[in-house]
C-alpha cells in the first residue's frame, strides 16, 4: 500500500475499494461521480451518482442532478462572486478590471447564447439541416 499526495500523475487520486464476502466497491477520486460495484460472479457496472442505480440516502445527500458534479454549484458561485465585483466596483466610482470583466459574460455573450439556441431550434425544424448563427 502507497500513501503518497506527489505520485506523479496521480493529483490527489484517492481510491477506495471495499471487498465483501458477496461484492466489491470502487470508488476513484479522479471519477467522484462513479461507483463501479461488482458482485462476486458477474460483470462489474457503474452507478452514476444520483442516477439510476442510486437509491435512498445516496440520493438524499446529492445537490446536484445526475451528470452534474457536485462542483458544478460552485462554478455558478464563483461567477456571482466576480459580477458582485464588478457591480461594487461600478458602484464605488472605480474603474472595472478589465481582467474580471473578461471572466463574466456580458449582453454581447447573452445575445450569442441566444443566437445559438434559436439557429439549434431552427436546425431541428428543418429536419437536423445545418443552419449558421446571426
Amino acid at each position: 500500500m502507497i500513501a503518497s499526495q506527489t505520485s506523479p500523475g496521480h493529483y490527489n487520486d484517492l481510491l477506495v475499494r471495499i471487498d465483501g464476502e458477496k461484492a466489491g466497491l470502487e470508488w476513484a477520486g479522479m471519477r467522484p461521480e462513479e461507483l463501479r460495484f461488482a458482485r462476486y460472479g458477474e460483470e462489474p457496472h457503474t452507478i452514476i451518482r444520483g442516477g439510476y442505480g442510486s437509491r435512498g440516502e445516496s440520493r438524499r445527500v446529492s445537490r446536484m442532478p445526475a451528470a452534474h458534479p457536485e462542483g458544478y454549484i460552485e462554478a455558478f458561485g464563483n461567477f456571482y462572486r466576480e459580477a458582485a465585483a464588478i457591480i461594487r466596483q461600478h458602484r464605488e466610482g472605480q474603474p472595472i478590471d478589465p481582467a474580471l470583466a473578461a471572466r463574466v459574460p456580458d449582453v454581447r455573450d447573452g445575445a450569442r447564447g441566444v443566437g445559438f439556441v434559436a439557429a439549434a431550434v431552427a436546425s431541428s425544424r428543418a429536419g437536423g439541416a445545418w443552419t449558421p448563427t446571426r
